[in-house]
């Protein structure tokens, strides 16, 4: 196990970036969390609010990233009592063999456990064995990368048939919402795993984009989902 190494976001005061929170969106809204921030991301939103864990342009690789073995990370969440267990990026999935062993030996413990993922990769059976919940944002136009790199039908067709699977859309416009109706029929995504969610970097613009999401929500059939991390915290890390 000593050999097996996991990528993590550090946190300012050079801490590795495991906390305890409330998950913020999806169907386990206001679930008290531990969250594991892994570096690293093979797609570069424009809006992306983590850009600390893959922008070296802008941030310090050296400064950002802790290389930790999985026996060190059962060290940090052993001492930590919450059940749930949210594994966020960067793009978790480009760290799939030391991730599952890490996970198998968490819900060994006990513990429930979801993985926030842009939708790119399909995930490998031994890492999905131990999830509980995927959490999929796939990216839309407004994320500023290419369709070819941020839809992979693959990918998005093997967590369509995962029931253990939900999809969220970071919404800013009308033309966003046309977007998602396409790849929703195209995939044919079950309307009730989906949620809309205002793309906001804080509480303010929260408030203002909100009403149009639930207007899209009534009208498309789709789940409404919060963003309490954006509303109470901003961008700030650990929370």
């Amino acid at each position: 196990m000593k050999g097996h190494i996991l990528s993590i976001s550090n946190l300012p005061n050079g801490h590795p970036e495991i906390f305890t929170s409330l998950q913020g969106e999806g169907p386990s809204y206001g679930w008290p969390s531990i969250f594991i921030r892994l570096a690293y991301c093979n797609l570069h939103c424009m809006w992306c609010d983590t850009k600390y864990t893959w922008d070296w342009k802008y941030y310090e690789r050296k400064l950002e990233v802790a290389e930790i073995s999985v026996a060190e990370v059962e060290e940090n969440l052993d001492v930590l009592t919450i059940d749930n267990l949210v594994v966020t990026g960067g793009e978790p999935l480009l760290q799939q063999e030391a991730l599952a062993l890490l996970l198998a030996g968490q819900k060994g413990k006990g513990r429930r456990i979801e993985i926030e993922t842009n939708g790119t990769i399909t995930p490998e059976r031994n890492l999905d064995m131990a999830v509980e919940q995927w959490n999929v944002s796939p990216k839309l136009a407004n994320s500023g990368e290419p369709e070819s790199r941020r839809i992979v039908d693959t990918a998005l067709w093997w967590f369509r048939e995962n029931p253990k699977a939900c999809f969220k859309f970071v919404i800013q416009s009308d033309d966003d919402i046309v977007e998602v109706e396409r790849l929703v029929k195209r995939i044919r995504f079950p309307r009730s795993r989906c949620f809309l969610m205002p793309e906001a970097s804080d509480a303010e613009m929260l408030k203002k984009r909100g009403p149009r999401i639930v207007e899209y929500c009534v009208k498309f059939g789709f789940r409404c989902s919060p963003r309490l991390q954006v509303e109470k915290w901003g961008g700030t890390r650990g929370r």
